[in-house]
């Protein structure tokens, strides 16, 4: 009988041919063949807008954020027609939820050089000098309006109610859950 010690072993099940890591592979593609249809069925919306149930409108605003509600509210004010279109809910997507409402920039406060001058060395000269340009002009009377919206009153996550009954007051045709790239099908 010849000594066999000095060759590897085999790999995989003698009897079948199949290793553990065959095994495992067949394992997760199986789970993952049986998991498709919950995946597909959870990423439908439970009420999926039709274009045909849609009224005509002015103003398209795309993304229920704090701009998207700024700028439909304005155009509201305007006497528009405004349909607001978002991938999630009101207030929920990107960033808004997490967005900060209470740091404006406050010329009693700061200048805009020193703002520019901490922003410069904190970010390492990495920021768009003209966008903290807008948000030096523009972020105390925001933040005002916020004020009296109560936002500041009302915890972060809360925020999205505020803004969903402004919208509803203000008589903004909502649409949730829809990609805008369904808008170009």
């Amino acid at each position: 009988m010849a000594d066999r010690s000095d060759e590897p072993a085999p790999k995989g099940d003698v009897a079948t041919g199949y290793s553990r890591r065959d095994l495992a592979k067949l394992s997760a593609l199986t789970a993952a063949a049986v998991a498709v249809p919950f995946v597909i069925a959870n990423q439908t919306p439970a009420k999926s807008p039709k274009l045909t149930d849609w009224i005509v409108s002015d103003i398209l605003v795309i993304g229920s954020g704090f701009a998207g509600v700024f700028a439909a509210l304005e155009a509201r004010k305007l006497g528009h027609h405004v349909v607001m279109v978002d991938k999630g809910s009101v207030g929920w997507s990107g960033l808004s939820p997490w967005a900060s409402d209470s740091r404006p920039f406050d010329p009693r406060l700061y200048s805009a050089k020193e703002w520019h001058d901490n922003l410069s060395l904190n970010c390492e000269w990495l920021y768009n000098r003209r966008w903290v340009d807008i948000f030096i002009e523009q972020s105390l009377s925001i933040f005002e309006v916020l004020k009296t919206w109560g936002c500041h009153e009302c915890h972060p996550f809360e925020r999205s109610k505020i803004f969903r009954k402004l919208l509803e007051d203000a008589g903004v045709q909502i649409v949730e859950r829809l990609m805008v790239t369904d808008l170009l099908q």
